[in-house]
């Protein structure tokens, strides 16, 4: 699909405005690298990236696209819907990765060994490999897909912020 100067304009101040109206609101309620450290700014963090920033890029997009006729009065809320889930998605998993590993907040645990942080990294990757491989979707009865929960509670307990957003963006780039 081609689209006109003036919809890639569109698209581009949607996707501008929705990031720096985030960012402005993100910074005003909570302390951005710290975010994940608190139950309360973590719900702030959710609604304020994933809905607020990500609904004003989406109608923005969506409405570019109306405007110049690349999709109908009748697709707009399937094309808005599927904006915001993609967008709220990259947010959810990209910004908590790049925040906790850019900028720690706590020092790495030294009593960590590599041969941990290689196992750990090596049961993502291969339970995740495990769950999307289609020849086995489920083992009898059960899905496979619990699977994945040993690994967050590991990474949850012995790595932190910092493991669990490595699992949640290791596990994302497999399943796409």
């Amino acid at each position: 699909i081609w689209f006109s100067p003036l919809v890639a304009f569109g698209i581009a101040v949607g996707h501008a405005l929705g990031a720096v109206t985030g960012t402005y609101l993100l910074r005003r309620n909570i302390t951005l690298y710290r975010s994940f450290e608190r139950l309360n700014d973590t719900i702030t963090f959710i609604i304020i990236a994933s809905f607020i920033s990500t609904i004003i890029n989406s109608t923005v997009a969506t409405f570019s696209l109306l405007a110049d006729q690349v999709v109908t009065i009748r697709a707009v809320s399937y094309v808005w819907v599927s904006l915001w889930i993609s967008n709220a998605l990259s947010v959810l998993v990209l910004t908590p990765f790049l925040l906790t590993w850019l900028r720690p907040t706590r020092p790495w645990n030294t009593k960590l060994s590599r041969m941990e942080i290689l196992a750990f990294a090596a049961t993502v990757v291969g339970s995740t490999l495990v769950i999307f491989w289609e020849p086995f979707p489920s083992f009898g009865n059960i899905p496979l897909f619990y699977l994945i929960s040993l690994p967050m509670i590991w990474a949850g307990l012995r790595f932190g912020s910092r493991g669990l957003t490595f699992s949640i963006f290791v596990i994302s780039s497999i399943a796409m």
